[in-house]
């Protein structure tokens, strides 16, 4: 249907004559002489020369003669160059193909963060760090905002916080996709220059999109009510599907509960008014539990990570106006979705039933399988505009195949039309390229395959991409008892024949030394629940009497397999990552250690390390499997230069103390 509408209206472009033409001939004599009278007032501003950019930031309140987006292009905006970015099917051909095999050289030196770089796709480009917000031409009232906050944070005007913070900002007013795999969260108390640079750059997307579209709307009604006077060649085309224009992915309520809480703080429409954010109590007492305490002899990462509000299961729009910011609005109206991966998928799932139940009733079978499918109607996810992702190293510990739908749902032409004026959507919307001028900023705390493997499927942005490559020191040194720590490779063809080639080396390698030697105390470390399966079913099928503890494993079977571990009726302990991510349990009594394969917190490897008996420890066995394809986490536990050596080395064992 889109389709013959684009064919029926011609081309699309702003100064087509063929379109002035028809328009004209279809007015009648009246309609033409204005034609004429536009054409020839638009060739002498053609023929005039061009002022000269202005360095002055502009308010978005403040009247001007030229179009907001010219204006913005004019002050050097990255959201008016992607927004206006053209492209032709040709482009986005290419783009989709060099996503999936993309090519990342190193571009720059990333400061703040030693021994990192930026790395790009080639499309991409790393500039060069402005001084302060100023540089980058923001809305006069946020630049304003930020400038009240410097003081209490220790910032001078409107400047940075760090090299760090200008670097990130830089990058994301390039409007570049990023993946920062170095996140490091703040002591609580301090500022956090990431998550601060993100919603700088989030709210600017927003209120400038919002400026365009009212002062639009202002030119289309002075033009109704002077009976049709031309504007510009026609009907502006600067408009979307629908008004969710910014997705902020988060994990669980409280870490939503500071991403919005500072975004409020940042808000300019948010300030001044007692009533300026409405249904703020609701909010506070749904994403916030002052009575939820963190264990205390838990460790301090894991007690900011679980302090407060935890659920996983949440969902919030935000509308931000003029003078207002209105939470919990409906997802239509929302100009950003705070939510959780669950939260997005349950909405889906809600909308595929509603669709279903109408199938039922008749329509299409295209129609029933869509609804099947679970895909029926993604509509407030068809304009989204910036995806910001925070913690994704937690969002890993969650059900990542969330995530994964989350973005295939994302830019897809909507099969419901709501309130908008097709005649404004922008082209590149109704042509299905919307994923080529969507930002996606990813930041995690270390990198991940399944981070890599998203970046590549399902980020095409025709800015390019720009990822961090940091430089790690590695968690030897952390290591309390002195301890041999060997490191095994095995041998794995490609990346999906990995986990099969790992558990044969296992079975037919290690297993029978683990018989032959076994005593009391092995704690055995498995990363993935798939292959903590494995060796379950494995272990049980030779007859082999051991404790197990996942992330499923309720706290009274925890406690049980403690104590049988700890007094040596179990002498082998499974034990999960997530498991031990979630639980951080004190198991007593590890005598030896086993890392079927390594930890992706690399933290965790030197905890459980320092869990060994502090009697057996000079005698105690390390062991860790690894293979090539282990090279991000191996260059996090060992050192990135102990791990370019021993990858690039013909040995298979190597041995650390």
């Amino acid at each position: 249907a889109y389709a013959a509408l684009l064919a029926s209206l011609g081309p699309l472009n702003e100064n087509s004559a063929h379109t002035g033409a028809k328009r004209a001939a279809e007015r009648g004599e009246g309609g033409a002489a204005r034609e004429s009278k536009r054409r020839k007032g638009a060739s002498e501003a053609a023929a005039a020369p061009a002022p000269a950019p202005s360095a002055a930031v502009a308010d978005e309140d403040e009247e001007a003669s030229e179009p907001p987006l010219r204006r913005q292009q004019q002050h050097g905006s990255g959201w008016a160059r992607q927004m206006g970015r053209a492209l032709t099917a040709a482009d986005a051909a290419a783009l989709a193909e060099a996503a999936a095999k993309p090519a990342f050289r190193a571009a720059g030196d990333a400061p703040g963060l030693p021994g990192a770089t930026w790395e790009t796709d080639g499309t991409a480009s790393v500039p060069a760090p402005r001084e302060g917000l100023e540089a980058h031409a923001p809305p006069q009232r946020l630049l304003e905002r930020w400038r009240e906050l410097a003081p209490a944070e220790g910032r001078e005007g409107v400047a940075y916080a760090s090299p760090a913070q200008a670097s990130l900002a830089a990058l994301l007013e390039s409007y570049s996709d990023v993946l920062h795999t170095d996140r490091r969260q703040p002591p609580p108390g301090e500022p956090d220059e990431v998550l601060d640079a993100c919603l700088l750059h989030v709210l600017q997307h927003v209120m400038r999109s919002g400026t365009l579209a009212r002062k639009t709307a202002e030119k289309l009604h002075k033009r109704e009510a002077e009976g049709g006077g031309s504007v510009g060649a026609e009907t502006p085309r600067d408009s979307s599907f629908v008004r969710p224009r910014v997705l902020l992915l988060l994990p669980q309520r409280n870490v939503a509960h500071r991403v919005v809480s500072r975004l409020l703080e940042l808000c300019p429409a948010a300030q001044g008014r007692a009533d300026a954010v409405t249904k703020r109590d609701r909010f506070e007492r749904e994403f916030s539990d002052p009575e939820a305490a963190a264990d205390p002899r838990k460790p301090e990462d894991h007690r900011a990570l679980f302090h407060g509000n935890v659920d996983d299961h949440f969902r919030l729009g935000i509308k931000i106006t003029k003078a207002s910011v209105r939470l919990y609005v409906d997802f239509y109206g929302a100009d950003i979705l705070v939510a959780s991966p669950l939260g997005l998928i349950t909405k889906l799932e809600e909308a595929a039933s509603a669709a279903a139940a109408t199938a039922d009733g008749g329509g299409s079978s295209k129609k029933k399988a869509a609804a099947a499918a679970g895909d029926e109607d993604a509509g407030f996810l068809s304009s989204i505009e910036v995806v910001v992702a925070d913690a994704a190293d937690l969002l890993l510990m969650q059900n990542w195949t969330h995530v994964e739908r989350v973005f295939r749902s994302l830019n897809h032409i909507p099969t419901k039309m709501r309130d908008a004026d097709i005649m404004r959507i922008r082209e590149w919307y109704l042509q299905g390229w919307a994923k080529h001028y969507r930002q996606t900023i990813l930041l995690s705390a270390y990198g991940a395959p399944e981070l890599n493997a998203l970046y590549a499927r399902e980020c095409a942005n025709a800015a390019g991409r720009v990822r961090l490559a940091p430089s790690h020191a590695g968690q030897l040194s952390a290591i309390v008892p002195q301890v041999e720590q060997r490191f095994e490779r095995f041998r794995a063809g490609t990346v999906a024949r990995s986990a099969d080639a790992r558990f044969e080396h296992f079975e037919k390698h290690v297993l029978p030394q683990i018989r032959e030697t076994l005593q009391s105390g092995l704690l055995v470390f498995a990363s993935s629940y798939f292959d903590y399966v494995r060796l379950r079913t494995l272990l049980k099928g030779i007859g082999m009497e051991f404790a197990a503890i996942n992330e499923y494993t309720a706290d009274a079977d925890v406690r049980r397999a403690k104590t049988f571990f700890a007094d040596g009726r179990n002498r082998i302990m499974l034990l999960t990552e997530r498991a031990h991510f979630y639980k951080r349990v004190p198991i007593r009594g590890v005598k030896d250690i086993f890392f079927y394969s390594l930890p992706h917190n690399a933290q965790f490897y030197s905890e459980l390390l320092n869990l060994l008996d502090p009697g057996t420890a000079a005698s105690a066995s390390v062991r860790a499997l690894f293979c090539k394809y282990d090279a991000l986490v191996l260059a996090r536990v060992i050192g990135s230069a102990r791990a370019n050596r021993i990858l690039s080395a013909s040995s298979n064992h190597f041995l650390f103390c």
